[in-house]
């Protein structure tokens, strides 16, 4: 079973992002989502995610933070930064956090599968 949570707080682009793994046809079992880093973690104390996306900015935490957080608990859940900002001091970060890759907005339907396809079968 693999299982993923998209927080975003755009609800339409975390639509749009769940419609694309659906697509994809990676045998996803579970796509949970959450507009707000709030809702996010009460998802996480409630199931376990392999992988978490998450939006850089979020309207109550800075998203980065919040992954710096859910690498702590979440040992073994792939952390994956949505951003529109440029990639440089914010990805050393991240990576320092446990993110392990990133995805800058806008990307192609394409580079969401092969990363999800990376995470799921490395």
């Amino acid at each position: 079973m693999s299982s993923i949570l998209i927080i975003d707080d755009s609800a339409a682009q975390g639509a749009t992002l769940e419609r694309g793994i659906v697509r994809c046809g990676l045998g996803i079992d579970a796509i949970r989502r959450a507009t707000t880093a709030g809702g996010a973690r009460e998802l996480l104390a409630q199931e376990d995610f392999d992988i978490v996306l998450c939006d850089s900015s979020l309207p109550d935490q800075e998203g980065m933070d919040l992954l710096l957080e859910i690498a702590a608990t979440c040992a073994d859940t792939a952390l994956v930064l949505l951003t529109c900002l440029e990639q440089g001091e914010l990805l050393d970060r991240a990576r320092e956090a446990g993110v392990v890759t990133s995805l800058r907005r806008p990307f192609a339907h394409g580079e969401l599968v092969d990363t999800l396809k990376g995470l799921l079968d490395p």
